[in-house]
């Protein structure tokens, strides 16, 4: 079975992926997956909520407990570089069951 957030369907997921992106890729910066790993070493917590590494738990079976969290939303024109990004966990990240995401700068809600 799909796995999918909750209220969307199937077609409008794979819509706002591809919408995602295709934002991504016509965003400025760019990173090396070793830049990103050597950045995120240096947190040692979520920075959106504080809560250590060790107790963040890791969705679907990822390996790392943090994901990429663009610090300004790329559809709020943030860069896709280095400078830009932030580990976070997937709560933090992607909202989260009844949290609607806000951007981190403006506080306005975000269509992401």
């Amino acid at each position: 079975m799909e796995r999918r957030p909750r209220g969307n369907c199937a077609a409008c997921h794979r819509r706002a992926g591809k919408a995602y992106n295709l934002r991504k890729a016509a965003a400025p910066g760019s990173h090396t997956e070793a830049e990103w790993l050597v950045h995120a070493a240096t947190f040692s917590h979520c920075p959106g909520c504080g809560r250590s590494w060790d107790v963040v738990e890791r969705p679907n079976g990822q390996k790392r407990p943090y994901t990429k969290g663009h610090i300004v939303a790329l559809i709020d024109g943030g860069s896709n570089g280095i400078e830009n990004l932030r580990p976070e966990c997937a709560r933090c990240n992607y909202g989260g069951p009844g949290v609607g995401f806000r951007s981190k700068t403006s506080g306005r809600p975000s269509m992401r």
